[in-house]
C-alpha cells in the first residue's frame, strides 16, 4: 500500500509513472481500444486530403463525429481504464487485463457524464474570461476518478472532486505543467530525430513535410504519443486522487480500493 504523509508534486509524478510502466500491458490495451475512433477518423481525414472518395460525409461532420469519439470515449475511456489499474496497483499489484476492461466498461457511461458535465463548466469559464476557466479546470482535477470510484450522485461528483482540490489547486497546476513541458520536449525531440533521419537519406525539407508515406506516418506518430500522453497523465490524475484521499479523508489505500472487490 502507499504511505502519503503530504501533497508533493515530485512524488504524484514519480507515483504515476511508476504504476504506469508496472501496468504497461493494460495500459496499452486500453489506449488501443480508446484511440480506434481516433484513427478511423484520421484514416478517412487523410484520404479526403488525398481526394479520395471515402463515403464518410461532410467534413464538417466527420469532425464533429471525431470530436465526439474522442471525447466521450477516448480521454474517458483511458482515464477511466487507468483509474482502476492505478488504485489497485498501489494496494496490491497491477490488476489482470480482463478485470481491468470490465470495469471500465462498467464506469464509462458514469465517468462520461461527469466528465462533460466538468467540461462545459471549463468550457464556460474560459469564454469568460480564461482565468476563471484554468482555476476550474484545477478544482476538477480528480474529476474521472471520483466518478469512477465513489457511489455518489453527478452533482455530488463534482462538489466532491472541488472539495478534494481545495487548497492544492497550485501543486495540482505545477504537476499539468510539468506533464506537458516534458511531453513536449519529448515530441521536439522525435521530431528532431525524424527530421535528421530524413536529411541523412537526402530528402528535401519539401520532400519530409510533404510526402503522402510521411504524411502517414506523421498521423501514426501523433495518434501513437497521444495516446502514451493520455494514459500517463490519467495515471498520474489517479494518484492524485489517492493521495488526496489519504491527506483528506484519512483513508487508506485498501479503503479507496474496496469499491473494486
Amino acid at each position: 500500500m502507499r504511505v502519503v504523509s503530504r501533497f508533493d508534486i515530485g512524488d504524484v509524478i514519480k507515483a504515476g509513472l511508476s504504476t504506469y510502466w508496472k501496468n504497461l500491458p493494460n495500459a496499452i490495451v486500453l489506449a488501443a481500444i480508446g484511440v480506434t475512433p481516433l484513427t478511423v477518423f484520421l484514416a478517412f481525414a487523410f484520404a479526403w486530403v488525398l481526394g479520395e472518395d471515402t463515403g464518410a460525409g461532410s467534413v464538417l461532420w466527420s469532425g464533429f463525429a471525431a470530436y465526439a469519439f474522442v471525447l466521450c470515449f477516448y480521454l474517458f475511456w483511458i482515464e477511466a481504464g487507468m483509474t482502476f489499474v492505478v488504485v489497485r496497483t498501489l494496494r496490491s499489484g497491477p490488476p489482470g487485463l480482463g478485470e481491468t476492461l470490465a470495469f471500465t466498461v462498467r464506469a464509462l457511461p458514469r465517468v462520461s457524464v461527469v466528465g462533460l458535465l466538468c467540461l462545459v463548466f471549463v468550457t464556460l469559464g474560459t469564454l469568460a474570461l480564461i482565468v476563471p476557466g484554468i482555476l476550474l479546470w484545477l478544482a476538477l482535477w480528480v474529476r474521472v476518478p471520483v466518478a469512477a470510484v465513489e457511489r455518489i450522485g453527478v452533482w455530488q461528483c463534482v462538489k466532491r472532486t472541488h472539495e478534494l482540490t481545495k487548497g492544492a489547486k497550485g501543486r495540482i497546476f505545477g504537476i499539468d505543467l510539468l506533464i506537458y513541458v516534458g511531453s513536449y520536449l519529448v515530441s521536439v525531440l522525435a521530431g528532431a530525430a525524424s527530421m535528421a533521419i530524413g536529411w541523412a537519406f537526402g530528402w528535401s525539407l519539401e520532400e519530409a513535410l510533404l510526402s503522402e508515406t510521411n504524411l502517414a506516418v506523421f498521423a501514426v506518430v501523433v495518434v501513437v504519443f497521444g495516446a502514451v500522453y493520455w494514459s500517463v497523465r490519467a495515471a498520474v490524475v489517479a494518484v492524485s486522487y489517492h493521495d488526496l484521499r489519504v491527506i483528506k479523508d484519512g483513508a487508506d489505500t485498501g479503503q479507496i480500493a474496496k469499491v473494486f472487490d
